[in-house]
């Protein structure tokens, strides 16, 4: 069962603590080591509470609320033994223990002070008793069928009840606890997967039945069948029964939380987490479950609503980069702190114990996000945040008024058209729980989506080094580009379509011009490119001009041929007051002349070239009156 839960998951996070077994003779010693500051952890104060690692992979966790203690049972890999690992709530002082190979369940009498913690060998099924007033660790040979997969203690009558696959239920007297174990029942349920305990009256045993999708529910003090069994979700693999409202919970592995009232198994609510559910416990001062998935997500579930239902979830792992699988969850309710295990082993990097203490919630989504005024599907962010206690509610604080926050959703939502002024816009997020708020400082980028604006087509000359611009807009500013290109040219990021084409290329040719950016979808233009022979320049315009001093002179000087030509002034010079501009296939000659050039005649000699053949050139003659 362990190895198939085991997935791969990303290396992060600087580690305060760390905590494991070393090998061989030194099996029973603890590595406790001080490490690199770790990041805070959500739904804490401020740093103050960090996170631990084992060096195996935790199997269950339970709490005693007496000694403010949790205690974790590890599986350490390539050891002879496993170990139980003894976690104070205050300063996070670190104990562990030695049990045998094969450690699963363990479970907490808060009365007496005994935790108990279950191992499976090849052969032979123990329970080994720890005492917390002495750290006393007595092994119990237990006479099962096959694997123990649950422990659950009554702390009135001081019996530890053990559950194994096959259904087989022992009863454990705390008292006494070498003597022989007393058996309920015998193969009760079929592939029993947990148990949990109501210690109220003469006691209730509730079993989950992995291979039958249901609970059933036994008589403490002879082991006795009580009613119908309850049909919950797919493979249930772990119990927790609220002894103050009566209500059980069962994490099923299709995603499923099961809960009903022990008086009324027969109707059954369904809840539906993320992924399938793993780990359950209950706040009984505050009628409230915690149900753990296999993402790393613990939803807080409460009891006050009929029927019961989801108020919040946390992801611990999320300011890590971690979504690791989660085997067990236990809460102190009189401390109200709640701690989370997964079951993947810590490879020195990971922190695979943590703690939630009651906090204002931590913000865990980007400060920023980047919307198209163009666009309403993509116009909403999602504010994500840890609240623990949930849950939490959303607010803005000097937000534009076309901002809005879901106030229990902490959905984002930008009412914008394609006429809303694009630009980065500040303002507060503020989330808030039963502790207090927490404020995140948030931009808005609004952008444009992509869009071209060049026209569709393009004429190209055989042979000529020649260019041709596409446009596009968008914010931000779009990458150009061209699909498929003919041999010759090539496009730049900013839309320059250059190159020379050589002759034989074939014409038209058809090719797709898009547009991309972050934001939105890519804009995308039917482009089609012509080839035709080049034809060498040729003067259109007139040689010999006559212009009036102090008068205002506007000539273009024409050239025909493809491409069209660059003209310059090659020869001579412009009479005083007079200027040439030259452009693509022309130039302008333009001014006034001086008053002192009347009666004088200036030539000059302007060449046009295109790469067709050589420049050619005219003489113009330009007199002055």
């Amino acid at each position: 069962m362990r190895e198939k839960q085991q997935r791969s998951r990303p290396r992060t996070a600087a580690v305060r603590i760390a905590v494991g077994c070393l090998a061989g003779s030194l099996a029973a010693s603890a590595l406790v080591t001080p490490a690199l500051a770790a990041p805070a952890v959500p739904g804490t104060a401020s740093g103050s509470t960090p996170g631990l690692m084992v060096s195996g992979a935790p199997q269950a966790i339970a709490a005693d609320p007496t000694t403010h203690t949790f205690w974790v049972s590890e599986a350490i890999s390539g050891n002879p033994t496993d170990a139980v690992v003894k976690i104070t709530e205050s300063g996070h002082a670190v104990t562990p223990f030695t049990v045998a190979s094969g450690v699963s369940s363990v479970a907490v009498d808060p009365v007496k002070g005994l935790v108990w913690a279950a191992s499976n060998g090849t052969t032979t099924h123990t329970v080994t008793l720890i005492k917390e007033s002495d750290g006393t660790v007595t092994p119990v040979s237990v006479s099962v069928g096959s694997s123990i997969v649950g422990l659950a203690v009554d702390k009135f009558t001081a019996k530890l009840i053990v559950v194994d696959v096959n259904g087989d239920i022992l009863s454990i007297d705390e008292t006494h606890p070498t003597a022989t174990p007393v058996t309920l029942a015998t193969g009760a349920v079929s592939g029993a997967q947990a148990v949990a305990l109501d210690p109220a009256g003469t006691g209730t045993i509730w079993v989950a039945s992995g291979s039958g999708n249901s609970v059933s529910a036994f008589n403490e003090a002879n082991g006795h069948s009580i009613g119908s069994p309850a049909a919950v979700g797919s493979n249930p693999n772990s119990l927790a029964v609220d002894t103050v409202t009566k209500t059980v919970w069962v994490t099923n592995s299709d995603g499923t939380v099961s809960d009903f009232a022990e008086s009324a198994p027969g109707t059954v609510h369904t809840l539906t987490l993320d992924q399938p559910a793993q780990g359950a416990a209950v706040d009984t001062a505050k009628g409230q479950a915690y149900l753990a998935d296999l993402d790393g997500k613990v939803y807080q579930a409460t009891e006050k609503t009929s029927p019961p239902s989801i108020v919040s979830s946390v992801a611990p792992w999320a300011p890590f980069g971690e979504s690791p699988f989660v085997t067990g969850v236990a809460d102190d309710p009189s401390s109200g702190q709640l701690w989370v295990i997964s079951g993947s082993p810590s490879q020195g990097s990971f922190e695979n114990i943590l703690p939630l203490a009651p906090a204002k919630p931590t913000i865990i989504s980007a400060a920023s996000t980047l919307v198209p005024n163009n666009d309403p599907s993509m116009d909403t962010f999602q504010v994500n945040a840890n609240a623990f206690p949930g849950p939490a509610t959303f607010g803005l604080s000097g937000a534009p008024s076309w901002v809005a926050i879901g106030k229990t959703t902490g959905l984002l939502t930008a009412t914008l058209t394609p006429k809303s002024k694009t630009g980065a816009f500040k303002f507060t997020i503020l989330v808030t729980n039963s502790v207090g708020t927490s404020s995140q400082t948030f931009t808005l980028n609004v952008g444009a989506e992509p869009r071209i604006t060049s026209r569709p087509t393009a004429t190209f000359a055989f042979g000529v080094k020649m260019s041709f611009k596409v446009t596009a807009t968008g914010l931000p500013a779009p990458t150009v580009g061209a699909n498929p290109l003919p041999p010759g040219l090539t496009i730049s990021k900013n839309g320059l379509l250059s190159g020379t084409v050589p002759k034989g290329t074939k014409t038209p040719w058809p090719m797709v011009v898009f547009a991309t950016s972050s934001l939105g979808s890519p804009a995308i233009q039917m482009f089609t490119l012509k080839f035709v022979p080049g034809v060498a320049p040729r003067f259109v315009s007139r040689a010999r001009l006559t212009f009036r001093n102090r008068r205002k002179v506007h000539f273009v000087v024409r050239t025909t041929g493809f491409p069209a030509a660059h003209l310059k002034i090659v020869r001579g010079r412009l009479p005083r007051g007079l200027r040439f501009r030259a452009g693509l296939g022309g130039a302008l000659i333009f001014g006034a002349p001086f008053r002192s050039d009347a009666r004088h005649t200036y030539r000059i000699s302007i060449s046009a070239f295109n790469g067709v053949g050589r420049a050619v050139v005219q003489l113009l003659t330009i007199k002055i009156t």
